[in-house]
């Protein structure tokens, strides 16, 4: 039963995939995706770029130029392994993002940004030491309220590094007034970004780019990139590689206490118990230290009960009880439809012995009804009449 389960689980997930919608919804690849023996003859042409890319609703200034070609070439000719690694994962983080920029009410291009930095890699690691899907750097994370030390290191954390990207753009966003500037101080820090517009004397990311840092002037072009990608992928016949269901439908629960996490996945019983680390990046030596309700653990969402049975006697009661009250709203629900349907009944037969009556009462009373006589000619009197009127 346990294997019949797990089978089912894995064909949810392709099917979620197979219908995965082409307008759902890193700057480095894969070390050795580079060779070009099974890439597919379809380089993407600048006109064809921007007819696609001009059909997005988009704030970012898209400006379709050979470095812009270039990376979206990258990503479609070029390294396609990483691109398929990357659509693989579009459905694990960006319903994280896509919450909290709608939550705020931010440009939901910023998803895409995610993308540019790690290649959706909570793991990866910068030469610089910026860590993350967000990839900050220790200095810039703990600016930004998050936790990082040997144990617990938040810029890898789905969720918390979220937010904090977030605020750390919405922050950007209100000093220079433009996206595409933020997207490029997000990158370079907001110090050279505003000496680049004083030296410059422009106010929009292409008249200042030659005057950013030489990093950041491939850093636009990277972004229009990853949205043609995300947006544009099935044009190139590119497949996501998918990761395990566990990573397609998850929910975050509050940890009371110390866990460890290979325990965890042990005694709820998972079909991989790695994945529960891979889940949380954030816990590097593995389990979650004892906290004052700050930490979080992030599992599939079919594990939800089963963890509230064995590590939230609380939550776990309150769960009981949820489904308890929706089980009798469920029943008196039935209840009230079941006497609708009793009184539209008793309506229906009611009018329909209410015409029974009438109708008797109404054949009765034809039934009584005196006809009137009829005067007709006797037979005898039709003769005279007759013989006066040959006369």
């Amino acid at each position: 039963m346990f294997e019949f389960v797990c089978v089912a689980r894995r064909i949810a997930a392709l099917a979620v995939i197979f219908l995965f919608s082409t307008n759902t919804q890193a700057h480095y690849f894969v070390s050795g995706d580079s060779s070009t023996s099974s890439v597919y003859p379809n380089k993407v042409s600048k006109a064809d770029a921007k007819d696609r890319l001009t059909r997005l609703s988009t704030v970012i200034d898209i400006n379709i130029t050979d470095e812009v070609q270039s990376r979206i070439q990258q990503y479609t000719y070029y390294h396609r392994s990483s691109a398929e690694n990357i659509l693989g994962k579009v459905l694990s983080y960006f319903p994280v993002f896509e919450a909290e920029i709608r939550r705020r009410g931010l440009p939901d291009d910023l998803k895409y940004l995610a993308v540019v930095e790690s290649l959706l890699n909570p793991h990866a690691t910068s030469k610089s030491g910026a860590a993350g899907l967000w990839q900050f750097t220790k200095g810039t994370g703990k600016m930004v309220g998050l936790e990082v030390n040997s144990v617990v290191d938040q810029r890898r954390s789905i969720e918390k590094s979220t937010i904090a990207a977030m605020d750390y753009l919405q922050a950007l966003y209100d000093r220079f007034g433009d996206w595409n500037l933020a997207l490029a101080a997000y990158n370079c820090g907001p110090g050279n970004v505003a000496k680049a517009l004083k030296r410059s004397g422009g106010s929009s990311y292409w008249q200042i780019r030659n005057f950013l840092p030489k990093e950041t002037q491939k850093y636009l072009p990277r972004f229009i990139a990853a949205m043609y990608l995300l947006n544009y992928y099935h044009y190139h016949d590119l497949q996501p590689n998918l990761l395990h269901s566990d990573f397609y439908k998850t929910t975050t629960v509050n940890v009371k206490g110390s866990l460890k996490l290979s325990e965890v996945a042990k005694t709820l019983n998972m079909e991989v118990p790695a994945n529960l680390a891979l889940l949380n990046p954030e816990y590097s030596k593995g389990y979650i230290p004892k906290g004052s309700g700050q930490y979080t653990l992030r599992i599939p969402s079919y594990l939800l009960e089963s963890y509230y049975r064995n590590y939230d006697k609380e939550s776990y009661n309150s769960l009981l009880t949820a489904r308890e009250e929706r089980r009798k709203e469920r029943l008196l629900k039935l209840q009230r439809e079941e006497e609708e349907l009793k009184s539209k009944l008793v309506v229906r037969d009611s009018m329909k012995a209410l015409q029974e009556i009438v109708t008797l009462i109404y054949n009765s009373i034809q039934s009584t009804t005196v006809s009137k006589p009829e005067y007709n000619i006797p037979r005898r009197m039709h003769g005279a009449y007759a013989y006066h009127y040959d006369r």
